[in-house]
């Protein structure tokens, strides 16, 4: 858009378009930044501006998108947009505590600071490693002919396969003559027994502190405009419209390619008929002997005394960290937690914190829905949540028990219910006044418990 043509010329545009096309132009609230009234401009107005003109050419003669290309014109109205809004309620733990995040994460922050504090991982103490093989021994001996030291296995099945040879300086060795080292044996098994807690213990000593946390929450992403939040939602909407589209030519050419392919089907030659069971010819190849069945690999026998002594040294398994809350990032990111996946940032419509007023939360969240119901369109605000997490207050407000006024003036502790019904009778008076449009109001109040429908106004 031109930087020129700026709030100002948006207002005009928008109340000139209004006034033509008997449409209900609200007014931004203060506060609201700019680039509402282009907003308005192009995602309430310029979609209602047939609505009312009541001839069906003119609604057939508007520029159709680039995702309606191949549908058929019925199919214009069954249009929607959805918007996604979460609100938080105060009070909780600020504090997120010490989380173990995956290991790309931990690199991620670790990458650019540079200090050479942190290591990938830690080797084995090289002592504790087979001369031959290079892993961590079990039971260490030593080699009297070349002095290095390796398991007591690996060098008897040496000895076994090579000859009475020692494989480091080719002199005799026997297996009689390794020498045991306990000292080293009990420093190995100690070492173990502490690799052993640590992993059992959920990795403490790499968990990310409070402060790692929020480093990493501000490096996976920053704030995204709600503008930004909605051009991506309709870019994915116009894919999905043209994804429709296409499934919606291909099944009409196929409808014409059986209706005009009847004749084809009789000339088809029939095909060869496929064995019916699977299992058929693998049986009569292991009958004639050319097939031999491999044998099942069954369950290991493990005696009870052995899996009593391993539950014991293994211990409980450590209690992992559930999903959690991290932090409220306004206007459209939440930071979550989750087991396996790390801090991961969601994005809605808007997000709103603690401290957003029962106002704002209207503005963003449930106005525009008012503006498309009074001109012209299907809507609907839906509110979900899991008790207690503040529905009632966000639709209703403060309770007359509560010190409210039970929506007879709109205050600021009203709800986004109270508000809408007194902004749908302000716009109803004001398309009277100025386009002499009359609009009648219904209101529908039920409840729907366990499949049961009931009307809570009788």
């Amino acid at each position: 858009a031109d930087p020129s043509f700026g709030d100002g010329a948006w207002r005009a545009a928008c109340l000139a378009l209004a006034r033509e096309c008997a449409l209900w132009c609200p007014q931004p609230r203060r506060g609201s930044g700019r680039g509402q009234w282009r907003q308005m401009f192009f995602d309430q107005l310029l979609p209602a501006r047939g609505k009312w003109a009541g001839r069906q050419d003119e609604a057939q003669q508007r520029q159709r998108r680039l995702g309606e290309m191949g549908v058929e014109q019925t199919e214009a109205g069954q249009d929607f947009a959805v918007r996604v809004a979460a609100r938080f309620r105060p009070g909780g733990d600020s504090s997120p505590g010490r989380l173990l995040v995956p290991l790309h994460q931990k690199l991620m922050l670790e990458r650019d600071r540079g200090d050479g504090g942190f290591r990938l991982g830690e080797k084995e103490p090289p002592e504790f490693q087979d001369a031959l093989m290079s892993h961590v021994m079990l039971d260490p001996v030593r080699l009297p002919g070349s002095g290095r030291v390796c398991d007591r296995k690996v060098i008897e099945e040496q000895l076994r396969l090579r000859g009475p040879v020692d494989p480091f300086d080719g002199s005799h060795l026997e297996a009689a003559m390794l020498e045991p080292m306990e000292e080293l044996r009990a420093r190995i098994a100690d070492w173990r027994r502490e690799q052993r807690t640590e992993a059992l213990s959920g990795g403490d000593r790499h968990k990310l502190s409070d402060g790692d946390i929020r480093e990493l929450i501000n490096r996976l992403g920053g704030d995204i405009d709600p503008s930004v939040v909605e051009a991506v939602l309709e870019a994915e909407r116009l894919r999905a419209a043209g994804r429709s589209a296409a499934r919606s030519a291909a099944n009409r050419r196929r409808d014409c390619d059986d209706d005009g392919g009847g004749d084809d089907e009789g000339q088809r030659e029939p095909e060869e008929e496929e064995s019916e069971d699977p299992a058929a010819e693998p049986a009569e190849a292991r009958r004639n002997g050319e097939v031999r069945d491999m044998p099942l690999a069954g369950p290991r026998g493990v005696r009870a005394s052995a899996a009593e002594s391993l539950e014991e040294e293994l211990g409980e398994a450590p209690a992992r960290d559930g999903p959690r809350l991290l932090a409220v990032l306004p206007p459209t990111r939440v930071a979550m937690f989750q087991p396996g996946v790390g801090v991961r940032p969601f994005v809605f419509s808007r997000v709103f914190d603690d401290s957003a007023s029962q106002e704002e939360v209207y503005d963003h969240a449930c106005r525009q829905s008012i503006c498309a119901a009074v001109n012209g369109f299907n809507a609907c605000l839906l509110c979900y949540g899991q008790t207690g997490a503040g529905k009632t207050h966000t639709m209703f407000g403060q309770s007359v028990a509560m010190g409210g006024n039970a929506g007879a003036v709109v205050s600021p502790t009203s709800g986004c219910v109270v508000r809408a019904i007194a902004e749908l009778f302000d716009a109803a008076a004001l398309l009277l006044e100025q386009s002499g449009v009359a609009t009648r109001l219904s209101a529908q109040y039920v409840q729907i418990y366990q499949d049961q429908v009931t009307c809570l106004k009788t």
